[in-house]
């Protein structure tokens, strides 16, 4: 066993490393949900996809066709598929909303190709409900029982400390061994926390909840209607838009859910076992919220018998989605004793404070070696990290990962200095991204007797090529207008002493004269990175 270290007290630790217990054990839970979601998202895209390939077929698709062919009837035999996707599903409850929605279908002589998509949409809104739900109520009643155990034994060497005695402290597999000798929670104990409401609701309803608002906002895309509006790529990026916003709520609803009833267990514990007091310790970092900075500030010891949960509003947690503040025991000035480790998340170093620190003092302790808008840059980047890395991800994904910056941390570096490399990177990005995007209608030219050259006006936002002999001459990209915007020349035009560098660009400018507006090609001038990045992608063949 390890000693005690006078940097940080037992339950301090131990409630740190039972908070990320929590959280390891919800991530795979998450993944099992996230894989459902995903799953009938390409169920229903898959469908839908057939009703516009269907029409396509016929005519090469065009509104009126997909409309009647929505508005066609299919026997009423089609409800066997409907029939097994609902067989599929478990739980009673939700189980008996799918015969109600099959029972109103099979009352009809025949249904539409519509209507039994928007069935579709609704039983695997079900079935997702279903599997959210038997996989949360597996692994909230594990951490119930895991928390209140736990948490027993905390108290137990917590008092012991009050007292002064010196006790080693367990490590992992100490606590899986003498887990056995702390009582467990009852069944219908455990059952009390799982079933209990706050702020309104309980856990299952709110999957209920926010499963049904998926199958309406499905079934709303589903209409006949809204169908015949969009084309078939914009339909796959609706039914996209709808899955990835149910998957983030259902996310922070396995977090936040677990946060809930792993403090709901610890206060049981705390109740059974005669603890009276217990304080907030927030963790300082730059994630914590302004309400649990605020709980901090208070610094408040609370009775148990008056620990409640209800938001910001609340003096236990979770206080608000996706909480990180811990309570823990109080017996007196014994509990916040000594000093804690907190880190500096500038330098990447640690340094001391006191056990009655709160978010506060740390700011404190941080604006002795930072400034106030060294400190905000800082925060921002650690705030906006996961949407600074999927832009990371845009931004190697169109200008190669050679020409963008090597690291999601250089990247960051770049964006928030706020620099002339910054506006640089961005232009580059935009431009060749622009450029790319032109050869969605992209035309090649070879010169004959007929055609000699580029023609003047194109489609808006277009690329044409001119080979001569084989060999690419001139690129030219035209504008929003369709006028031309830039030639890039692959040669010297035959007069190497004028023209010395190759490739060159020529931009493409107006202005009025006489009262019309002209465009003349202006003097050459040298690629740009965002023109030699897609000549490379692109470039001369």
């Amino acid at each position: 066993m390890a000693k005690k270290s006078n940097k940080l007290s037992y339950w301090q630790r131990r409630a740190l490393e039972d908070e990320k217990a929590i959280n390891d054990g919800a991530k795979q839970v998450e993944k099992t949900i996230v894989s459902a979601y995903r799953q009938a998202q390409e169920y229903l895209t898959q469908k839908a996809k057939k009703l516009f390939k269907r029409a396509q077929a016929k005519t090469g698709y065009e509104e009126a066709e997909l409309k009647t062919l929505l508005n066609e009837t299919v026997p009423v035999e089609q409800l066997v598929e409907l029939q097994r996707l609902a067989k599929d599903i478990s739980d009673p409850n939700i189980q008996a909303s799918a015969k109600k929605r099959l029972d109103a279908l099979a009352m009809k002589h025949r249904i539409t190709r519509a209507e039994d998509l928007k069935a579709k949409a609704h039983l695997v809104a079900r079935q997702i409900a279903d599997v959210q739900l038997s996989e949360s109520t597996g692994y909230f009643v594990d951490a119930i029982q895991k928390v209140y155990q736990r948490e027993q034994a905390n108290v137990a060497i917590q008092r012991l400390e009050a007292k002064g005695v010196q006790l080693e402290i367990w490590n992992q597999s100490d606590w899986e061994s003498a887990r056995s000798e702390f009582k467990q929670l009852s069944t219908k104990e455990t059952r009390n926390i799982l079933e209990s409401h706050w702020h309104g609701s309980n856990y299952s309803k709110r999957i209920w909840n926010d499963t049904e608002k998926l199958a309406k906002r499905l079934e709303e895309l589903f209409t006949v209607e809204a169908l015949t509006g969009m084309s078939q790529q914009d339909m796959v990026k609706a039914i996209v838009k709808e899955f990835d916003t149910s998957v983030g709520v259902a996310r922070r609803l396995i977090r936040t859910e677990a946060n809930y009833m792993a403090n709901q267990a610890k206060l049981k514990s705390w109740i059974d076992n005669g603890v009276e007091h217990y304080r907030l310790v927030v963790v300082l970092d730059f994630r914590t919220s302004s309400i649990c900075q605020s709980k901090s500030k208070e610094n408040k010891r609370y009775k148990v018998s008056e620990a409640v949960v209800n938001g910001a509003e609340g003096n236990y947690p979770p206080f608000h989605p996706w909480c990180r503040t811990i309570a823990i025991a109080d017996f007196g000035k014994r509990t916040l004793e000594g000093m804690r480790i907190a880190n500096d998340p500038i330098s990447g170093k640690t340094f001391d404070l006191p056990q009655r620190a709160t978010y506060e003092d740390w700011i404190n302790k941080l604006r002795e070696s930072y400034s106030d808008e060294e400190i905000a840059k800082h925060k921002e980047m650690i705030l906006n990290r996961s949407k600074d890395n999927e832009q990371y991800r845009h931004y190697r994904s169109v200008i190669g990962k050679e020409y963008a910056p090597p690291s999601l941390d250089e990247f960051q570096e770049i964006k928030y200095n706020d620099g002339d490399e910054w506006q640089q990177l961005k232009s580059t990005y935009q431009d060749v991204k622009t450029m790319k995007s032109a050869f969605s209608d992209y035309e090649s030219l070879v010169k004959t007797n007929d055609v000699r050259k580029l023609p003047f006006e194109s489609n808006p936002n277009s690329v044409k090529d001119f080979f001569d002999g084989g060999k690419l001459e001139r690129r030219r990209y035209y504008g929003k207008t369709g006028k031309p915007k830039k030639d890039i020349d692959y040669s010297d035009h035959g007069n190497p002493k004028e023209h010395r560098e190759v490739p060159h660009v020529h931009e493409w400018s107006s202005y009025e004269r006489d009262r019309q507006k002209k465009v003349i090609r202006e003097k050459e001038r040298s690629r740009s990175l965002a023109e030699r990045i897609v000549d490379d992608w692109r470039g001369p063949k």
